[in-house]
């Protein structure tokens, strides 16, 4: 038999034709099982980014109670530091006064101790049985007794 060119072509078409087809056929199919993985991938990351996005909301969430809950913990540590710094100018206040009057007092227990040494001194000078003698009236003798504790009288 002989084959004349134009068969040839015709079944040499047909074989091309039927290749490409076939071909064509395990391309489909590969890029369908592809895509079927990558729809799989996408499925998979698109469950993952929704729990991310759930998890942002609720990080989001406590975040701005935590910010809320800050700002009243500020405000309280605001009214501590003020309450604090005017406790630590009364204490001050205090403390001056304090001292003001424990010079005082240091001031007037000289004062007691010289009053009370300038006392004895003239007690001393006085001699309660000479002025007995001057009145029949022992009184004065009695008082002077008092402040001298002097048992002559």
């Amino acid at each position: 038999m002989v084959i004349e060119p134009s068969m040839e072509r015709s079944d040499s078409t047909e074989t091309t034709k039927s290749e490409a087809i076939r071909d064509s056929v395990e391309i489909f199919t590969k890029l369908e099982s592809e895509f079927a993985e990558l729809q799989t991938k996408y499925d998979k990351l698109l469950k993952q980014f929704q729990q991310v996005t759930d998890t942002n909301d609720t990080l989001n969430t406590q975040l701005t109670a935590v910010k809320s809950e800050l700002s009243e913990v500020t405000e309280e540590r605001d009214a501590l530091n003020k309450a604090n710094e005017t406790l630590m100018f009364e204490i001050a206040e205090k403390e001056s006064e304090n001292n003001k009057l424990v010079d005082d007092l240091k001031k007037w227990k000289g004062n007691a101790k010289l009053v009370t040494e300038e006392h004895r001194k003239l007690l001393r000078k006085v001699k309660p049985c000479e002025l007995s003698e001057r009145s029949d009236d022992d009184s004065h003798c009695e008082s002077v007794y008092e402040y001298s504790q002097d048992s002559t009288c």
